[in-house]
């Protein structure tokens, strides 16, 4: 079958996700990382034929407000549409829901969404390592129920509340650089709102930064840490959701 994936993935989880959907389902086709400041850029045209699937991490109970905007400017044809939402351990909460809602505006057909468990971009004490082993091959099951949907043309119903869950305005925080910082510009060209100076990567717009830690994840020399101002809240999440292992959900109905 054709394909066409669709992602935001700064530390990596949620493209191991789409990933695995993408390879259990067959598809032959291009795939998008929209961590990529350039790729999000460029606006595919997505072919009636195409089964397209689309990934993002969820932040406080959403998709990020950057992907929201560029998932708004898809055109679908009647398009299947495949749905993940990766989150770190906490909830979902109105994630799928928002996804699914854009995909329908832009034409599309929602025939799979799951809800899966990712490593915390904060802490690997919230899901580490995860998706793992166990997930994959739940959602490698997942996709033969998404090959049903797709025979049988049926959709799907996915949890969520309207009005979405409130983005908050965020206080402007960034990562902090060591000395052992080596100016590999690796973090500057990686960062998906372009917050990190290539000239000095120790300088960050910390009003542009998005906190998704894709700096600090890749950063070979581990010179980067983040703001100081958010290990209470850190804490607060290794306490409550630490020790608890969620597992995926999947939606098919």
């Amino acid at each position: 079958m054709k394909g066409i994936g669709l992602f935001f993935s700064p530390t990596g989880t949620t493209k191991k996700a789409v990933m695995k959907v993408y390879e259990s389902l067959g598809l032959e086709g291009i795939l998008y990382d929209l961590t990529e400041v350039n790729l999000r850029n460029e606006i595919p045209r997505i072919e009636e034929n195409e089964v397209v699937v689309i990934g993002a991490p969820v932040y406080s109970g959403r998709i990020p407000a950057l992907f929201e905007a560029y998932l708004k400017q898809l055109v679908f044809k009647g398009n299947p549409v495949v749905i993940l939402g990766v989150y770190g351990n906490r909830a979902f909460e109105d994630a799928l829901l928002e996804m699914k809602d854009i995909v329908g505006a832009a034409g599309g057909r929602v025939v799979g969404a799951a809800a899966v468990i990712g490593e915390h971009s904060y802490s690997p004490l919230l899901a580490g390592g995860r998706p793992d082993e166990e997930d994959l091959k739940k959602i490698g099951d997942f996709a033969r129920g998404v090959e049903r949907n797709l025979r049988e043309g049926g959709g799907v119903s996915v949890p969520g509340n309207h009005p979405y869950r409130e983005r908050k305005p965020r206080t402007p925080m960034g990562p902090v650089t060591s000395e052992a910082c080596i100016q590999c510009k690796l973090c500057a060209n990686s960062c998906p709102v372009g917050a990190i100076a290539y000239e000095d990567c120790r300088l960050v717009d910390e009003t542009r930064c998005i906190s998704c830690q894709r700096c600090i994840h890749i950063c070979p020399v581990e010179a980067k840490v983040f703001d100081a101002r958010v290990n209470p809240m850190v804490a607060g999440l290794i306490r409550d959701y630490g020790a608890i292992r969620r597992e995926p959900e999947f939606f098919l109905e």
